[in-house]
């Protein structure tokens, strides 16, 4: 509730953070069975044993931080709230993630996408529009399917993106 609630995040980020710290749960315990079901029994030995192994998992760096983030998030919250007397999780440090470069589509593979859709059906029609809004206003896929009637207007439109903030993105000629 407080990661919905609180801090906005999306179903998805909750369900991600959810598997995070079962996994976390699994690995104390099988490395020290004496914890149990009391997350007052976690120490920073725990936690800096898990970023190791989360190290040899083979998993990329961005999992590893996003369970980091997670496993730092739940030590706070419990610090927070007086359930643990100090944060077992402040010497973990977080793996360094390298930004990627975005990969960009080629002009012959935007124009093939755009003609992709049937305009002689409905669902064409409604494709077609979606792809074309989507192209030339730079929204994100969760933010088109998320709008409603009155979010659009002749010059903009209304969105509500990334950490719930709402943005007004310009709309050219129709």
């Amino acid at each position: 509730d407080s990661l919905r609630l609180e801090r906005g995040l999306s179903r998805n980020s909750i369900l991600a953070y959810s598997r995070d710290l079962a996994r976390f749960a699994d690995f104390v315990a099988g490395y020290d069975r004496a914890v149990g079901d009391d997350a007052r029994g976690i120490e920073g030995r725990h936690a800096l044993a898990y970023a190791v192994s989360l190290g040899g998992a083979r998993l990329s760096v961005r999992s590893q931080a996003r369970m980091l983030v997670a496993l730092r998030g739940l030590s706070r919250y419990l610090r927070a709230e007086n359930w643990i007397d100090r944060d077992f999780a402040q010497e973990v440090t977080l793996p360094r993630l390298g930004r990627p470069l975005p990969k960009a589509l080629s002009t012959q593979d935007i124009e093939s996408l755009l003609r992709a859709p049937d305009p002689k059906t409905p669902r064409g029609c409604r494709d077609a529009a979606m792809l074309e809004l989507l192209y030339s206003t730079g929204l994100r896929v969760s933010e088109l399917v998320a709008l409603r009637c009155d979010d659009v207007h002749p010059e903009y439109l209304r969105t509500v993106g990334k950490g719930q903030k709402t943005r007004i993105v310009p709309l050219g000629g129709m």
